[in-house]
């Protein structure tokens, strides 16, 4: 079971280049699992932002550069994207609503510091079954995804398999929980399908 030792940021873009985008969360306070997530260490969240706000977040990546990443020392790879502190996607995951989720959810109050990025998946890419090396809990949120699940691109966390669409997100202890992705694969409907997922890794106290 391979761990996950992410990569430090690389990059930066001043604060001055990136416009403001607002995000809309949908978080119903009272419907929160927080049982289930203190049971499962895992809760799946369909729906947390709208599909618009989704395309509006992988439209903020585009002046970052990806970089090819495996987990440990396997060989498959995929295109990963690190944002720093002043980034809006970075803030994303800063606001009162997302942070308030967080803490609900591992009823952990403090968070110490927060890493963030995409990962990126073409055809016949994937991530090998492994666990993560650090990070209190991460929140993965669906900005792409291809049309059926039949076209692969599903997660599958302790066993459970979630396909995700623009929007969907899981919260969940990484550092406990094996998971993978499946491979993508192409059809003739969708012959380069491409999945994204935006992560953000708190470590809390």
């Amino acid at each position: 079971m391979a761990n996950f030792d992410h990569l430090q940021p690389s990059h930066s873009t001043p604060a001055t280049e990136i416009p403001t985008i607002p995000y809309e969360v949908n978080v119903p306070p009272h419907r929160l699992p927080v049982e289930q997530y203190g049971r499962d260490r895992f809760v799946a969240l369909p729906g947390l932002i709208q599909p618009d706000t989704a395309s509006s977040l992988l439209a903020a990546t585009d002046d970052v550069p990806a970089k090819r990443v495996r987990v440990g020392n396997n060989t498959e790879t995929w295109n990963e994207q690190i944002f720093t502190l002043e980034h809006p996607v970075y803030r994303f995951f800063e606001q009162d609503t997302i942070v308030s989720l967080v803490r609900a959810l591992t009823r952990l109050k403090r968070i110490n510091y927060l890493q963030t990025w995409t990962s990126i998946y073409g055809v016949g890419e994937y991530i090998n079954p492994h666990t993560d090396s650090e990070g209190s809990a991460q929140l993965l949120i669906c900005l792409q995804a291809p049309e059926s699940s039949a076209q692969g691109g599903k997660l599958v966390v302790s066993g459970q398999e979630l396909f995700l669409t623009p929007g969907d997100a899981i919260a969940f202890e990484a550092t406990s929980l094996r998971h993978y992705t499946t491979p993508l694969t192409a059809t003739k409907n969708e012959p380069e399908p491409r999945r994204t997922v935006l992560v953000g890794r708190y470590f809390m106290g």
